[in-house]
C-alpha cells in the first residue's frame, strides 16, 4: 500500500482502517509517534501533537 499523504490542513485524513493501517506502519518506519483527533469535540491545541526539540515532528490524524 502506498504512503498516505497528509491534507492541505497538515492533519492526515484516513478513508478506511486500511488507511489507518498504513499510517501506523508509516509512522513505525519513520520512528514517530501519532496524536489520533476523533469528531473534534476536544480543542484542537489539546489534541494536536507538537514537534519535540530533537527529532521528527509526530503524525496527526484525524478520524473525521
Amino acid at each position: 500500500m502506498a504512503d498516505i499523504q497528509r491534507s492541505s490542513d497538515g492533519i492526515y485524513h484516513p478513508r478506511s482502517e486500511a488507511e489507518v493501517q498504513a499510517l501506523v506502519l508509516q509512522a513505525v518506519a519513520a520512528g514517530v509517534q501519532i496524536r489520533v483527533r476523533g469528531s473534534g469535540h476536544s480543542i484542537t491545541p489539546a489534541i494536536l501533537a507538537t514537534p519535540v526539540v530533537s527529532g521528527p515532528a509526530p503524525m496527526n490524524v484525524m478520524l473525521d
